[in-house]
């Protein structure tokens, strides 16, 4: 009689692709192999007796032949494509059972270029997040809320319509929230690539 697979779902959200990587491979080493991952924090596994690495790549924008040769030339080391897209804006992800061969860098220009891709799109996102807040957000902290004398209501009439309005106003400050968070992710890809190249320097 087959056995039914075990399957398990983990929402986790990272600022750092390569900290994801870490927890995957972590998770892998329980007897779990990554399956699918959805809006960027939901992880689904099913569990396997058989070993499995993942890895992390960003790429640009890629036109269909180039993104089916990108596709191809991994699948044919061994490399099963569990998430990413040819559009640039999501993190390729692909896992295959370990043979020795397990890096998608096979130099540390690789790896170098990588963090300039990721440099440039987190750079991007930053950029948008702070026009938006130069552009939307209020000059006070209260008028992120928009329900009409919502600061005259006493009592519970206030609670409610408070309570109601709260995500959206938390929303419209989110931008502004994660402008720092992206600036920050960009000084740790700057920081990470410069020491890759310093590390080549060293090996030229």
């Amino acid at each position: 009689m087959k056995m039914e697979m075990v399957q398990m779902n983990k929402c986790k959200f990272f600022l750092d692709p390569l900290k994801a990587e870490q927890w995957i491979n972590e998770m892998q080493n329980k007897g779990y192999r990554l399956t699918d991952i959805s809006m960027d924090f939901i992880y689904k596994f099913e569990e396997t007796s058989e070993d499995y690495i993942t890895r992390v790549d960003y790429q640009e924008m890629m036109s269909i032949p180039k993104y089916e040769e990108y596709l191809s030339i991994h699948e044919e080391f061994g490399w099963e494509h569990i998430r990413g897209g040819r559009f640039g804006a999501m993190t390729q992800v692909w896992s295959k059972k370990p043979d020795g061969n397990d890096e998608l860098f096979s130099d540390r220009e690789s790896k170098i270029n990588y963090y300039k891709r990721y440099m440039k799109m987190t750079g991007g996102l930053a950029i948008l997040f702070l026009f938006y807040s130069m552009l939307f957000l209020p000059d006070r902290p209260g008028m992120i809320f928009l329900t009409p004398g919502l600061w005259d209501l006493e009592g519970m009439e206030f609670w409610r319509a408070f309570l109601f309005e709260l995500p959206f106003a938390l929303m419209r400050i989110l931008p502004a929230v994660l402008f720092p968070v992206t600036v920050i992710i960009l000084f740790i890809a700057y920081y990470r690539m410069d020491k890759a190249k310093k590390e080549l320097e060293q090996e030229n």
